[in-house]
């Protein structure tokens, strides 16, 4: 079977996953022009059916493999499970493809460097799906902190809820899924502390309540840096929002 031609009709997407952040992905996905929803995967065929119906994608797989090898991708985004983000994104970058992975891009240090080992070797763009650093209002606070509009940083507060009811069906409340709460949205005001400081902290410490799941629900981390900046960071899955 003839693949398609790379940018026969813009920048040729690949979507990994079926789970509920694919909606709002796609929703942003539509207001970019030049991206063509090629390709989705996942395991479950009534998912993967609904989400190229919705969304019109070109082609729908349930074998990752074949969808690899038929596809010519652009780029691939990857939506599965945090312990399946290092198979999939390593797999696609060593067809070639760039990557877009989800947040956090793994559950460890270790499998983060073994993928940018594989998109350097392979010289593929590879990026975490971080879109608060992207907002406006992130942009402007980098840009004052870099002016030095505001001075020198000395404290950081962030807080990080929503309200995640529990089901022991639910990724989040998965232990075996790198569930809970630090992993699920404490990346968020880490990498908010990790681009107001820029540097790594030179001591950490923490508290965290494990639920009845065995995950983390409730966390309080505090950073301090070398030169006696603070970061105090708080992340819940009882607070207000999700469901």
């Amino acid at each position: 079977m003839m693949k398609t031609p790379r940018f026969a009709n813009g920048f040729r997407w690949g979507v990994i996953g079926t789970g509920r952040v694919i909606p709002r992905f796609m929703d942003g996905f539509r207001l970019v022009n030049d991206a063509a929803p090629a390709a989705i995967y996942g395991r479950d065929p009534e998912k993967v059916s609904a989400i190229q119906s919705q969304f019109r994608f070109e082609n729908a797989y349930t074998d990752f493999e074949k969808m690899l090898e038929t596809e010519c991708l652009d780029v691939a985004y990857v939506a599965v499970t945090h312990t399946a983000h290092l198979e999939y994104a390593r797999k696609c970058l060593e067809h070639g493809i760039p990557v877009l992975c989800e947040k956090p891009m793994a559950p460890s240090f270790g499998q983060c460097k073994e993928l940018f080992a594989v998109a350097k070797q392979n010289s593929l763009f590879l990026m975490e799906g971080m879109w608060t650093r992207l907002l406006p209002t992130t942009k402007r606070v980098k840009e004052w902190i870099s002016t030095g509009r505001i001075g020198k940083v000395i404290a950081l507060n962030a807080t990080f809820c929503a309200r995640v009811f529990p089901n022991e069906n639910d990724r989040v409340f998965d232990l075996c899924q790198a569930g809970g709460a630090l992993l699920d949205m404490g990346v968020y005001p880490l990498s908010l502390a990790d681009m107001v400081f820029g540097k790594s902290p030179c001591a950490i410490a923490s508290l965290a309540n494990i639920n009845r799941y065995g995950v983390d629900d409730n966390d309080g981390i505090v950073l301090q840096y070398d030169d006696g900046e603070l970061a105090t960071i708080l992340i819940s899955l009882n607070g207000q929002g999700r469901d």
